[in-house]
């Protein structure tokens, strides 16, 4: 199941607040798995990172930096993992695999 919220300020007051995610998510529960793209506006995921420390979920940044100084950061501050945009089929499965939701391999 794939959950999506666009506001980064809405998406860190549901993975704060569980009542304010069942509301978000329609009554399922929080994600076991969080995308979070790099660059967006308002709240860049550095910031998002920092605001939720040791949220229960991994969290894999999403970005089109090739700075390896990006990806340092981005583990320091708690993601688990950092893959570069465009995301291929394979890697999305991959990243599944990895943390324990892998359906078929992609065709």
């Amino acid at each position: 199941m794939v959950n999506t919220i666009h506001s980064s300020e809405r998406a860190l007051e549901a993975l704060r607040d569980p009542e304010i995610g069942k509301k978000l998510f329609n009554g399922r529960p929080l994600p076991d798995l969080v995308l979070l793209d790099l660059n967006m506006p308002r709240v860049d995921g550095f910031q998002f990172l920092e605001a939720l420390p040791n949220f229960g979920a991994p969290i894999v940044v999403l970005t089109g930096s090739i700075d390896p100084l990006e990806r340092e950061r981005a583990l320091k501050l708690g993601a688990a993992d950092v893959l570069r945009k465009p995301v291929l089929p394979q890697d999305a499965h991959d990243l599944a695999e990895k943390f324990g939701h892998a359906p078929d391999p992609p065709q």
